[in-house]
């Protein structure tokens, strides 16, 4: 049927005006704004808004603007569920997750049979590996990242050590502690304390240096983390404080203090990367927040930028035929090496071991690095 003659002219215009422009991509972004582990969504949010007016200064995707739609989770479980179905619900079927394994754990679960397709570079705990489901993990297993410290551990001659997690990422920190003690059978965990919600760093400190360990191994955030380093320090104690990738965040490096050389924890970034790409990331990430990238920062700018070569490759926005693009893709060059998912949407890479440096004020890598082509 042709259209009527007096609205061809208006129908031509409309084909050249903004207003006819199609419509946006809509991408749902749940992370922890507010809560404890605030300042890891606001990392989060700054790298991904950040990724997204690139791509969408660049023409966008699929000649459409990427639109995120940010919701707070708080850093609880419950929150995390409410935000996916209420995007769900309106309609949103690609959404990027950055918060603990076990508060995405019921989210994940809960979108299991659902028609959406989710990205996470956070969720590392291995109960979700070897799936074929509709969750891609830019995120090696956690256990991977505890054996790695547990080797720096034992070659450094940590024998005896303290263990103390954080019971609000409860799965996460036991498959950290299991991944460290699993193959380095010189270290021995003399104890497992778990911490709740109104746990003393003193006491934590004075209980380190009374058992005599050489390490205390800490699951935590960030900031209390740097808390506890700067207990130990009062307290006297002599050995070194173990963390896990949960406590890489700008509270580390802002409080740890004179204990941060003592710090150390595996990390799947390095912020002393001099490498051009990496370099000019750093420098236009400064240049809009004023201070340099972390892991939450980095992270977030590269699931965006996955996101996009993924919806390019697929040609549409559809969350199977999403999904099989980017699993045929496999290779997804980031910021510092090549990320590779396999059949299953999983995700491994290489690691460094870091230290806080007090008078820079920055990460720095004490460890070795394996291939930064990728694992």
């Amino acid at each position: 049927m042709r259209a009527p003659q007096a609205l061809l002219p208006l129908f031509a215009l409309c084909l050249l005006a903004s207003a006819c422009a199609r419509p946006p991509l809509r991408v749902g972004l749940i992370a922890p704004m507010t809560g404890p582990m605030g300042n890891q969504g606001i990392e989060v949010q700054r790298g991904s808004s950040m990724a997204t007016a690139e791509a969408n200064n660049s023409g966008g995707v699929l000649g459409r603007k990427i639109e995120l739609l940010l919701r707070d989770n708080r850093g609880e479980a419950d929150a995390t569920l409410a935000a996916i179905q209420e995007l769900y619900g309106q309609g949103v079927k690609l959404v990027i997750i950055y918060t603990t394994s076990a508060t995405a754990a019921p989210a994940l679960a809960w979108a299991a049979d659902k028609d959406l397709l989710i990205l996470s570079h956070s969720v590392s705990d291995p109960r979700w590996t070897g799936l074929d489901d509709n969750f891609l993990r830019f995120a090696g297993s956690v256990d991977s990242f505890g054996a790695a410290l547990g080797h720096f551990a034992e070659a450094r001659g940590v024998r005896r050590v303290l263990a103390a997690i954080d019971l609000k990422n409860q799965d996460y920190a036991r498959a950290f502690l299991k991944g460290f003690s699993a193959e380095t059978p010189a270290v021995t965990i003399t104890e497992t304390k778990e911490l709740a919600v109104d746990w003393s760093q003193a006491e934590l400190a004075a209980e380190s240096r009374r058992l005599g360990v050489d390490a205390l191994l800490l699951v935590t955030p960030g900031l209390d983390a740097a808390k506890t380093g700067q207990a130990l320090l009062a307290a006297g104690f002599g050995g070194i404080l173990l963390l896990s990738p949960w406590s890489q965040d700008q509270n580390l490096l802002s409080y740890a203090g004179a204990f941060g050389n003592r710090i150390f924890l595996p990390s799947t970034t390095d912020p002393g990367d001099d490498s051009a790409d990496f370099l000019a990331f750093t420098s236009r990430y400064k240049a809009l927040f004023g201070e340099d990238p972390v892991m939450g920062s980095i992270y977030s700018y590269e699931t965006i930028r996955f996101l996009a070569e993924g919806l390019r490759a697929a040609g549409k926005d559809g969350p199977k035929e999403l999904k099989k693009a980017m699993l045929a893709k496999t290779r997804f060059p980031g910021l510092q090496y090549v990320f590779t998912l396999d059949a299953m949407g999983d995700s491994s890479m290489p690691y460094f071991i870091m230290t806080v440096e007090p008078s820079k004020g920055a990460f720095v890598a004490v460890g070795s690095v394996e291939g930064k082509d990728g694992p």
